[in-house]
């Protein structure tokens, strides 16, 4: 129900001065004249009708000025009807979030997802602006809003974002600004197609209001242009083979165009079809030039999304990736794999690898003896903490609390007991990614490795890339913010009944040691909101004003003391030259983030757009009175002077 509300209520004080007519009427007596007349009792006749008239006349006179001046302050003072007082406006806020990740580029008519919320923006401002302050939040900015014509300037300058929608990061922004802001009420209207991951901390907003309105493309087709890697090199012919995913997330095959540049070089241009719901990878040989330097992008065309269309990447193996062996080298292969054109191994002992400088090693494969320091499961904390890839082994004879010792040191798990029996490695998990460059299909006749012993691990938040046949894991690994840690459960090079004696082992061993390495094709551009960097930092061996620049726009970088450079998260797509002192020393691949389109959409909303604004126009219809009280105001002054002006004493 509505209640009255004042705009002005401390000018009602001037109903006071409702007192001045009423002191003039009570004292506003006339001095009595003396009349000499023969007949008395007519007088007193005529004396009494007229009293009677006078006295009616002068309180209708009294009413009509007390309503006068009592509607001209009510007037001034502006009241209204509403379920919201406008004098509390600070306290009440209205957050209208509007999505605009790439998602909103899908087509509604002959407008995007996005234009489409826009206009219903425009026309839902003017329903909920009255009670309460309105701001206008994107995924990656916010203003407050004080007028129509601001509202649609804000809304001009938001365009399609790298960073991603999510409800629940849109309610912690607007709980923190309502609290900067001292806003005790909230509501927020999301305008989304709300694709994103589902939200499961609503609790943690219960006190925020949320209404939905959803936005629906008409073509959900779309292909993706996902991911691309280095499948192999051949290190003769400087022969480098590239593979790139390509994704169908329609129910529709789709036919698109590709074309494929390197070196700037056309490589290949076609027409090309994809099946729905299919990833597929595609390959392609590439010669790198003699400088081992170079840039290159694939491009398609759908008649879909437009961000996942181009990747950007760049090739540099003109300075081969580090990678240190900390322990004895008991097999001649694992050189054999490592050391080549785009990697070096060295080896040093767990004497010597306190003393070296961690930093300037793209990777290590680290030992686990009985003799293992505190210092080095320090020096291996760190090392991960800068970023930085890391592979753990048993030697032969380690014992299970030689081995806890080391995980539990790097937060890691539990090895729960050794057994020193014969165990095949036969279940290789083709799912995950790490396998898309080395088998093109499953394996049914492989050499499966026999190996004896392996250590039983039992923990949560790993991945197991390769099992025993009793289903016990042989190879894991975790992810971390920005590094991944391998751990082999079996001795791997001691004996000749080791891994590294199979087949298996070297295409293994090499994508775990140069992965890191091969994912520097490109950079992400970060899509959080709430983060600050991309997804990887730029390693720089320069030292001085190192900066990024595309076409005319340059982004000074900001050197760490660990030799790293943080890419800055107002990064688009596109290749950048990177500089020291202004001259140029490389040149570095960002890509928007693909992250977008495996998100899926949340519960849908309980109320229709039209219910929405109906139920938010009983919240916030205001009704203003002061026009009704000037009309009231000038009817009893008109009312006074007809009652001087027509009624006779």
């Amino acid at each position: 129900m509505e209640n009255l509300h004042f705009v002005n209520d401390n000018y009602l004080f001037g109903l006071v001065f409702l007192a001045i007519p009423i002191i003039i009427h009570l004292y506003n007596f006339k001095k009595a004249k003396k009349i000499y007349f023969t007949r008395v009792d007519l007088l007193e006749e005529v004396k009494s009708e007229k009293k009677r008239i006078s006295t009616l006349k002068k309180r209708l006179i009294l009413f009509s000025r007390l309503m006068a001046l009592m509607f001209l302050v009510l007037a001034v003072s502006s009241p209204y009807f509403s379920n919201a007082s406008l004098e509390k406006k600070p306290s009440k806020g209205i957050f209208i979030y509007l999505d605009n990740s790439f998602s909103m580029e899908s087509k509604l008519g002959s407008l995007s997802l996005l234009g489409n919320a826009k206009i219903d923006i425009e026309k839902i401002y003017e329903e909920v602006a009255e009670a309460s302050k309105v701001y206008l939040l994107s995924n990656d900015n916010n203003f407050e809003i004080n007028s129509k014509k601001e509202l649609l300037l804000e809304l001009s300058k938001i365009n399609l974002s790298n960073h991603l929608f999510s409800s629940d990061v849109a309610k912690a922004r607007v709980k923190n600004l309502a609290r900067s802001k001292n806003i005790t009420e909230s509501k927020i209207l999301f305008f989304s197609d709300f694709k994103e991951t589902i939200n499961v901390t609503d609790s943690l907003f219960s006190d925020i209001i949320t209404y939905k309105f959803e936005y629906n493309s008409e073509n959900e087709n779309n292909i993706s242009l996902d991911s691309v890697w280095i499948s192999n090199q051949t290190i003769s012919e400087n022969i480098v083979t590239l593979k790139y995913k390509l994704s169908n997330y329609g129910n529709e095959k789709i036919e698109y165009s590709e074309s494929f540049e390197f070196d700037n070089k056309i490589q290949q241009s076609l027409t090309k079809e994809l099946k729905a719901k299919r990833d597929t990878v595609f390959e392609i040989d590439i010669k790198t030039p003699a400088s081992k330097m170079a840039t290159g992008v694939i491009s398609i065309q759908d008649n879909s999304l437009d961000f996942d269309n181009r990747l950007y990447f760049s090739l540099d193996f003109s300075s081969p990736s580090k990678i240190l062996f900390v322990g004895n080298i008991t097999n001649d292969k694992l050189n054999m794999i490592l050391n080549d054109s785009f990697s070096n191994l060295e080896s040093t002992s767990h004497n010597n690898f306190k003393f070296l400088d961690l930093s300037t090693y793209d990777f290590i494969i680290y030992s686990i003896n009985n003799n293992v320091s505190n210092k080095e499961t320090e020096l291996l904390n760190d090392y991960i903490k800068s970023g930085n890839n890391l592979m753990l082994y048993p030697e032969k004879d380690l014992s299970v609390v030689s081995f806890n010792k080391v995980l539990k040191s790097l937060e890691l798990a539990n090895v729960v007991n050794y057994s020193n029996k014969f165990f095949h490695v036969s279940d290789i998990n083709y799912n995950d990614v790490f396998f898309d460059d080395i088998f093109q299909s499953h394996v049914s006749n492989f050499d499966y490795p026999k190996l004896v012993g392996r250590y039983l691990f039992k923990a949560k938040g790993f991945k197991e890339l390769l099992k025993f046949d009793d289903g016990s894991p042989f190879l894991i690994y975790k992810n971390y913010s920005e590094a991944r840690v391998y751990i082999f459960l079996s001795t791997i090079f001691s004996s000749d009944k080791s891994f590294i004696n199979y087949d298996l082992s070297i295409p293994v061993l090499y994508k775990i040691s140069t992965e890191k390495h091969k994912r520097k094709l490109y950079f992400n551009v970060s899509n959080s909101s709430e983060s600050k960097t991309a997804s990887e930092e730029l390693y720089i061996t320069e030292e001085n004003n190192i900066e990024l620049k595309i076409e005319d726009n340059f982004f000074p970088l900001q050197e760490n003391k660990n030799g790293k450079v943080t890419m800055p998260s107002s990064l688009t797509s596109g290749l950048y030259e990177l500089y020291s002192d202004k001259t140029i020393i490389n040149t570095v691949a960002v890509n928007n983030n693909r992250t977008e389109n495996i998100y899926q959409k949340t519960r849908k909303n309980n109320l229709s757009k039209a219910l929405i604004i109906k139920e938010l126009k009983k919240q916030n219809n205001v009704i203003y009175l002061w026009k009704w009280c000037i009309t009231f105001t000038i009817l009893f002054l008109l009312m006074e002077m007809s009652i001087i002006t027509f009624l006779k004493d």
